[in-house]
């Protein structure tokens, strides 16, 4: 049951952090469409990463690291030059999404 408990609570992360990703795509490459993550673990060093690619083309691919002391996303450490193009010119972080879309409610 311990394993089963530990597998559960690594699956929630790896869904939230999915949902960070799939948000800050959203509001930093003006033509997203959809994600399809690939490939999700854990780096040697213990950093966990989520592989991906955007609107259904590989060459739109990125790699995503947990880069903070939160232990959440924050923003794309690496992508395809082909989705580099594409992104905006002012990049926001996850959080500076969230603030402005708070800020805008008010």
């Amino acid at each position: 049951m311990y394993y089963h408990d530990k597998q559960q609570e690594k699956e929630w992360y790896f869904a939230k952090q999915e949902q960070r990703i799939e948000k800050y795509l959203e509001y930093n490459v003006p033509k997203f469409k959809i994600v399809t993550f690939t490939d999700k673990g854990t780096v040697a060093t213990g950093l966990p990463y989520i592989n991906g690619y955007i609107n259904n083309d590989k060459k739109l691919s990125f790699i995503a690291h947990v880069e903070t002391n939160d232990h959440n996303f924050e923003s794309i450490l690496g992508m395809t030059d082909s989705l580099n193009e594409l992104m905006n010119v002012d990049i926001k972080t996850y959080s500076e999404i969230i603030k402005e879309e708070k800020n805008n409610k008010k």
